[in-house]
């Protein structure tokens, strides 16, 4: 039954477990009920791509963000939370693990470079041709932020949601490390080429605290 289901799926469909459909229900459930989080799913683009140069090492770079909208891009994370913890400390947790703040300053800043040097492809129809003036002034004016929602991979599907704004020093942050990492890109690309890259580690002694407490006791 489920082959001959498949089998008729469009290409832009997907066959889904009534586990994973009842999660989407209530995700957009919580998601549209929530006052700060009802306007995530109206308006604005989905899946927009944006390409760009760094311009300091000319390293081609791209995006792409789940939802653009006049003044955010928003992007959806799921998470599991297998140790049943409140959803903002696995959010947390995902968050230190996953370096989504390096994913947010790397977006931000590519795609105000993008609408000035490089590609956005939204679509193409008059209504993304004005949200994307709209983006435009708004980044301009420093009103443009990142938002996360993390949505628990569960039948109840918890959502949960941070904001990322231009002044957040977690962003200056983690641009820092955005930079260094796309600077050793180019110098490692351009020592190595297409190459099989190095391993920069060396042997050396492995004491107890280099591993960390966890699962010690």
């Amino acid at each position: 039954m489920t082959k001959e289901m498949k089998a008729k799926l469009e290409p832009h469909q997907e066959l889904l477990s009534a586990e994973e459909y009842e999660m989407c229900l209530n995700a957009s459930r919580d998601i549209t009920e929530h006052p700060d989080l009802r306007e995530a799913m109206t308006a604005g683009a989905n899946e927009v791509s944006f390409f760009w140069r760094d311009p300091t090492t000319g390293v081609p770079c791209k995006g792409r963000a789940d939802r653009v909208k006049a003044r955010c891009i928003w992007d959806l994370k799921s998470i599991a939370n297998r140790d049943d913890y409140p959803i903002e400390t696995v959010a947390g947790l995902n968050m230190k693990k996953y370096r989504y703040d390096i994913q947010a300053v790397h977006y931000l800043t590519g795609l105000a470079l993008a609408l000035k040097t490089g590609q956005v492809f939204n679509g193409g129809t008059a209504a993304h041709r004005a949200l994307i003036e709209q983006v435009k002034t708004s980044i301009m004016n420093d009103d443009f932020s990142y938002i996360i929602i993390f949505l628990e991979k569960s039948e109840y599907a918890e959502v949960w949601g941070a904001q990322l704004s231009p002044e957040n020093n977690m962003l200056s942050e983690a641009d820092d490390v955005r930079r260094a990492a796309i600077e050793k890109y180019k110098a490692m690309f351009e020592h190595h080429g297409l190459e099989r890259w190095p391993q920069t580690w060396r042997l050396r002694e492995w004491h107890k605290e280099d591993i960390g407490d966890r699962g010690w006791h």
